[in-house]
């Protein structure tokens, strides 16, 4: 059901129950005994979607200093609109994540919380390290790099164009920038980067 039900997302027709009960062939009264509504479905769906997506973005930052495993983290999001299969199923509900956060309760504040658990941690560590002001707000910190990393990951996906290796390194910079990183720190991460 839940995957059949990932076919609703932008630019393709909306998906009915009617239509999904058939294609799955589970009976509207099964249906209602697991989900209360569509909605509820769709939400299990952003679940899924967000769960998959944060264990991809932690496995990237293993084994990183903190600058790096904040590069890997926004470079792991936006390389996920290169992958055109996999960012037009699971990962357009990520991006309706990002546009209702400013409810900031209950299960999207979970979900924003299990995708963003890695990086927190980093920023956290790079605090503690000296490689971020320690004047640093944490939690704004990650907030903004969500928001700008999702923007960025939108207009990709708005444009059916892959993120170009610049495009990633601009994207990096920019959030080490705005996070306050030494020009020195900055310059050695995205040089490794490139390396890459």
């Amino acid at each position: 059901m839940i995957a059949a039900s990932d076919d609703e997302r932008p630019g393709h027709p909306p998906l009915h129950l009617v239509e999904l009960l058939e294609r799955t062939g589970i009976s509207r009264a099964r249906f209602y005994q697991v989900f209360e509504s569509k909605d509820a479905l769709l939400g299990a769906v952003r679940t899924i979607g967000i769960g998959h997506l944060a264990r991809e973005l932690e496995r990237g930052m293993q084994g990183e200093p903190p600058l790096a495993q904040i590069v890997r983290w926004v470079t792991g999001f936006l390389d996920q609109a290169a992958e055109p299969v996999r960012a037009g199923r699971h990962h357009f509900f990520v991006i309706d994540e990002f546009r209702l956060l400013a409810e900031e309760k209950g299960a999207r504040l979970q979900a924003r919380r299990n995708l963003t658990s890695a990086l927190s941690r980093a920023i956290s560590t790079g605090v503690a390290l000296g490689d971020l002001p320690a004047d640093t707000d944490v939690l704004k910190a990650e907030e903004a790099v969500c928001y700008i990393t999702a923007y960025a990951f939108c207009e990709h996906i708005a444009l059916r164009t892959p993120p170009t290796d610049e495009d990633k390194r601009y994207l990096a910079g920019f959030v080490l920038r705005g996070l306050g990183a030494s020009a020195a720190g900055i310059t050695s991460v995205l040089d490794d980067l490139s390396a890459r």
